[in-house]
């Protein structure tokens, strides 16, 4: 049994390794956010239904949107609402975000996750079978490196935006020094 826990563990630390590099690469926080819950139906050897849920300001009781779900929770994506979910979904969210940390029941697993810009990440994941003592620890660990893979995403985008700003205001200074140098030039 310690062999096969070994073995399962040294697989799972693989899959994590591997899933790191993979979700840094990722631009969009759409893109990571079904990255993160393919990976971890990979990470757990099972088919499993997940949702992945992201509030911004982190703020109780404010708004959050589904960025990712997967078998029965896929219908869920983009709702930008928490009325928009089931109230037993909801209130399992909610829940979530009001603990703050990882839980796991029977079939149900609650991860928690507060990325360093302050925004607020839960996945909700269904499996068929109860999750081992071993897959616990393994999620527990791919989870902690979660937050770092979410900031690279915001701060991508914030460059993106800050550029297209920087590119639109060079363009209009453009413009207004080719309009002063033909005033320039008719005088």
């Amino acid at each position: 049994q310690q062999l096969e826990r070994m073995v399962q563990t040294r697989r799972g630390l693989e899959i994590i390794i591997d899933a790191a590099s993979t979700l840094y690469d990722f631009k969009s926080m759409q893109r990571l956010a079904e990255g993160v819950l393919t990976q971890l139906a990979s990470l757990l050897n099972v088919d499993c239904a997940g949702i992945l849920v992201l509030r911004d300001d982190g703020a109780p009781g404010s708004e959050f949107s589904v960025l990712a779900g997967s078998g029965c929770y896929s219908r869920f994506i983009g709702s930008t609402s928490s009325k928009s979910l089931d109230p037993d979904l909801r209130h399992m969210v909610e829940a979530a975000f009001q603990r703050r940390k990882n839980e796991f029941a029977d079939h149900r697993s609650v991860l928690y996750l507060r990325t360093g810009s302050g925004r607020e990440v839960v996945v909700l994941l269904q499996a068929e079978r109860q999750l081992s003592d071993t897959d616990r620890a393994l999620v527990e660990i791919f989870s902690s490196r979660l937050s770092i893979a979410f900031d690279n995403v915001i701060l991508y985008e914030q460059l993106q935006e800050s550029n297209a700003r920087l590119e639109e205001r060079v363009a209009q200074r453009t413009q207004d020094l080719m309009s002063a140098n033909r005033r320039l030039a008719a005088q």
